[in-house]
């Protein structure tokens, strides 16, 4: 399982396949910026969340998201 501060500012890695070149992350409904780092691994940084576990998916275009995704914790600091 992928853990993190709730401040945010981790780095977590997303495997899959036809990644673009600029891909979107979305945890719990928040969507970031990724980074792609070739066409089947995405790097997400998470953003600042109260402690929960949240599903973590990423989109092509920021808008269609797919039904797989990974699940994250952001754990209190």
């Amino acid at each position: 399982m992928n853990t993190g501060p709730s401040d945010g500012g981790s780095t977590i890695t997303v495997t899959g396949n036809g990644f673009l070149t600029t891909p979107f992350c979305q945890f719990d409904g928040s969507n970031t910026l990724g980074t792609s780092v070739s066409s089947t691994t995405v790097q997400c940084i998470t953003p600042s969340h109260t402690a929960a576990s949240v599903f973590v998916s990423v989109s092509n275009n920021g808008v269609d998201y797919p039904t797989s995704s990974v699940l994250y914790t952001f754990y209190g600091i």
